[in-house]
């Protein structure tokens, strides 16, 4: 798997989030809770303001109360980027994602198994690289390579990195 360093402006994501257990760690759910929320959030995306880019986001981060949570609980968006000055109505949030650098790796086959895309973007291209993650939130981008999430899916998946 090749990754690409990338320049992205600054986003931000409108949509709705929900919490999950991270892939790789005992008691994962994210292939049962962040499909249920695509699939809530598809049901809304026509009510949603003018997209900035052709892109559906899904951003994952650790929680804000973290020391009240699991240790592998993740915060999950699935959004899409609209202008600036949003005040988004409950349900939906609005995350501020900061220009940046990111290491950008397609992931190909099956949204089952993004494990295999994350494990060698950390496991494998990070340490060997000159880049260090951020910290800031993970993003996937989706657009029509994404088909129905089978076997010929494609997406982006994306971490903010910073030369070591």
């Amino acid at each position: 798997m090749k990754s690409e360093i990338i320049q992205l402006p600054a986003l931000h994501l409108l949509g709705l989030s929900v919490r999950f257990i991270a892939p790789g760690s005992q008691g994962a759910n994210h292939l049962d809770v962040i499909p249920k929320l695509y699939e809530r959030f598809c049901l809304i995306l026509h009510t949603l303001p003018l997209q900035q880019d052709k892109y559906i986001y899904g951003a994952s981060r650790r929680p804000a109360d973290m020391k009240l949570r699991p240790p592998d609980e993740l915060e999950y968006l699935a959004a899409i980027n609209v202008g600036p000055g949003m005040d988004p109505k409950t349900p939906l949030e609005l995350w501020s994602i900061p220009a940046g650098t990111y290491a950008c790796f397609t992931h190909r086959g099956p949204v089952t198994k993004i494990r295999e895309t994350i494990h060698y973007a950390y496991g494998t291209w990070l340490p060997r690289s000159s880049y260090v993650p951020t910290g800031g939130p993970n993003l996937d981008r989706q657009d029509e390579r994404f088909g129905y999430g089978g076997n010929d899916c494609e997406f982006d998946f994306l971490i903010p990195v910073a030369p070591k």
